[in-house]
């Protein structure tokens, strides 16, 4: 689609070309550096001559220091404390990918809000999910923030931006009897597994949450017995480490079954303080491992001849399937909030909210009473003023 050459000029400088087709004409830029010159040849071939000459403009009105968004998402990421090594890696893979793209190329201060927009469109076709979306977007805001910061840009543009909500994926609930025909499945040697598997189903913990757990975070004393979720295991990009919860509400009390509770005695017997509760030897339990296992758990081909599970839940189904029983034995979403430690009451809303049928009952039956008393005796009752014709 392009080509390179080189061109000495009459002063004896060098002339870098490159030569490309453009609305059946064949056509030509120069400049002045091999860079400038690869850049705009890899744009061609990437992203389209439309694409490569609309970002080559840009670049023609904007400060020549001016750098671009994907060069700038590196700095930004670079100048980032606080975050783990994995975060830092996760966000380095969302800036490649951004620098691949228009978006990626311009100018940070040529970019404008019909850029970003345009970008967002490009993730949903490609079938990318609304919380990946967000996820990427929150990168591209939070380094044009520091652009607006360093006088670099006067607004952000990306803020703002509206990305739409994909499908939730399904939830699969298993209900008490089908836990119990998942954990016939697994092996009685087992303990750590099964006293886990039991654990996420009676607590909603997350997995990350319940295998960083230590044998001091179990309160046995405490009427009823608690455990404390204080620390989460995060991604670095290489060995998992120790890190707090996902959200500040993670960090959280969980009050315990007495069948949770007696697992947890069995573990902690032998074991130190802070020893974790669910491992090997002293080595954490792993979701990778973890995963294997249960995906053998939860094929009922593997299982032929004994009761079926009818259902091939995910290991997160059984937070999910903990929040389903919670509502239905009568817990407000506001209790429901502080033990699965959401942020925010929206989220757990908006997830579970549907699971409450009894509370669209209870409503419309409230709703009906109003008109079982007639304004005549609510105003002879004192509830209601007097309406003059």
């Amino acid at each position: 689609m392009a080509s390179m050459r080189e061109r000495k000029r009459a002063d004896g400088s060098i002339a870098y070309q490159v030569l490309f087709r453009h609305n059946g004409r064949q056509r030509s830029e120069t400049f002045n550096s091999v860079r400038a010159q690869k850049r705009f040849a890899n744009n061609c071939e990437r992203l389209g001559v439309e694409a490569a000459l609309e970002i080559l403009n840009a670049a023609d009105d904007s400060d020549i220091d001016m750098p671009i968004l994907g060069d700038w998402l590196a700095h930004h990421i670079d100048s980032l404390s606080g975050v783990t090594q994995g975060t830092i890696k996760r966000y380095r893979s969302i800036a490649a990918n951004i620098a691949d793209r228009k978006i990626g190329q311009l100018p940070i201060d040529e970019i404008e809000e019909r850029h970003v927009v345009a970008w967002v469109r490009e993730r949903e076709k490609e079938g990318r999910k609304g919380k990946t979306i967000r996820n990427e977007h929150a990168v591209i805001s939070a380094a044009l923030a520091r652009a607006v910061k360093d006088d670099k840009i006067r607004i952000n543009v990306a803020k703002g931006v509206k990305i739409a909500d994909s499908v939730r994926e399904e939830m699969t609930i298993l209900l008490p009897g089908e836990f119990q025909v998942l954990t016939s499945r697994i092996p009685d040697t087992m303990t750590v597994e099964r006293a886990l598997v039991r654990f996420l189903y009676g607590t909603g913990a997350r997995f990350s949450e319940a295998t960083a757990i230590r044998v001091s975070d179990h309160r046995k004393a405490e009427t009823p017995p608690t455990v404390s979720i204080v620390r989460s295991w995060k991604r670095t990009g290489g060995k998992p480490e120790l890190g707090v919860p996902k959200t500040r509400m993670g960090r959280r009390t969980i009050s315990l079954g007495r069948e949770v509770h007696e697992d947890l005695l069995a573990l902690a017997k032998g074991k130190r303080p802070g020893d974790l509760m669910f491992s090997y030897d002293g080595e954490p339990v792993t979701h990778q491992r973890f995963w294997e296992l249960w995906q053998a758990w939860t094929d009922d081909s593997l299982h032929e001849g004994k009761p079926s599970l009818g259902k091939r839940p995910r290991i997160h189904d059984l937070r999910h399937s903990h929040a389903s029983w919670m509502i239905g034995r009568g817990m407000n979403m506001l209790d429901l909030q502080h033990r699965l430690g959401h942020e925010s009451i929206e989220t757990t809303a908006g997830t579970y909210g549907h699971m409450m049928p009894e509370a669209l009952v209870q409503a419309a039956r409230h709703a009906d009473a109003m008109f079982e008393v007639s304004q005549s005796e609510a105003v002879e009752a004192g509830s209601l003023p007097q309406i003059e014709a």
